[in-house]
């Protein structure tokens, strides 16, 4: 398994490489822009965007990421701020920005993770509350149905098997017995987010769709395996077929 510094020197690449060229593909403004990052992992995200001129704030629950997170920081000299908070702890998150509203709320391959669509609900409604009157909340997930939902692409073995998250939990432990046990704890956490269940959050929480792009290759592929990206446009109009084929779903929200 990767290393934490490793992974830090990965979303920093990635962020760079991928996600802030979709903001802008988007005329996201950056500079300037107070910006929550959610579950900010390690910082490389964070950190790209204080490097933009963005007044950051990183979020995550371990520790040792936030700690990794503000030394990236402190070496590229961007004046991001990391806070280590539960994100489905509301009270804690009321106490620490407690008259605090966000331009930009950064959702990064995270609320798939947790756990349930109910702490969806209660932290995309949470959000809504902290945007500035312009503010929006940018989200980008893997559909559960989709080849490989279930977060396996960082795992030895079981990388190579599509739909490894969708079959019986003995026959996992049969196909990867060396990595079926680590996995199958990590799999506890992932909600099933698909996009169809966002979609109905997103209108249950009074959140309006204002940019959504669907890919079959999403952009991260091109800059890990050098495979051209692959929008969903035709297809995307079939929800079952939306579902198996989508392999990264994008959002930008703002308040109606």
């Amino acid at each position: 398994m990767a290393t934490p510094e490793w992974r830090a020197k990965y979303e920093y690449d990635l962020a760079v490489n991928c996600l802030l060229p979709h903001l802008r593909r988007w005329n996201l403004s950056i500079e300037g822009t107070t910006v929550l990052d959610l579950g900010c992992g390690t910082g490389g995200l964070t950190v790209a965007l204080a490097e933009q001129g963005a007044i950051c704030v990183g979020v995550d629950l371990d520790v040792s990421f936030i700690a990794l997170a503000s030394q990236m920081a402190a070496d590229h000299g961007a004046g991001a701020e990391f806070v280590s908070v539960d994100v489905l702890n509301f009270e804690q998150l009321d106490q620490s920005f407690e008259g605090r509203w966000f331009d930009l709320v950064i959702l990064s391959e995270f609320v798939e993770h947790l756990i349930n669509l109910g702490n969806v609900v209660r932290l995309m409604s949470w959000l809504r509350n902290h945007l500035t009157p312009r503010g929006s909340i940018y989200v980008s997930f893997p559909p559960w149905f989709n080849p490989f939902g279930g977060h396996q692409a960082g795992w030895p073995i079981i990388r190579y098997i599509p739909w490894f998250h969708l079959i019986p939990q003995p026959v996992k432990r049969i196909v990867s017995p060396g990595y079926a046990r680590q996995y199958l704890e990590f799999f506890q956490e992932l909600n099933h987010l698909t996009i169809r269940s966002f979609e109905m959050i997103i209108k249950e929480t009074q959140m309006t769709i204002v940019r959504r792009e669907l890919f079959h290759l999403r952009p991260e592929f091109y800059w890990r395996y050098g495979v051209s990206t692959l929008r969903s446009v035709v297809l995307s109009k079939i929800p079952i077929v939306r579902e198996l084929t989508t392999t990264g779903a994008f959002y930008l929200l703002a308040k109606p």
